[in-house]
């Protein structure tokens, strides 16, 4: 799980650091909700991430590929894969 400011400064320094945005989309999920996925990719690595908002309750998720979680270490985000 990611706290808004980690969601919206791993996009920033995803684009500062080269990486391509090759899927954004979004949509009502569920009956009273919505979600938004952005994922990532740069030579071989893929993050994917979800901000999604259900009864009020907003969510920041995060998927990677081993490439991907290598990166996000890197970063100093290691802590988001628990």
């Amino acid at each position: 799980m990611l706290t808004a400011e980690e969601y919206s400064l791993i996009q920033q320094q995803l684009a500062e650091d080269g990486w391509q945005r090759t899927q954004f989309d979004g949509g009502q999920s569920h009956l009273m909700g919505w979600t938004i996925i952005a994922v990532w990719e740069k030579d071989k690595a893929k993050i994917t991430l979800h901000h999604s908002e259900r009864y009020n309750e907003i969510n920041y998720e995060i998927e990677a590929s081993p490439l991907g979680i290598a990166w996000l270490k890197q970063m100093g985000y290691g802590h988001v894969f628990g």
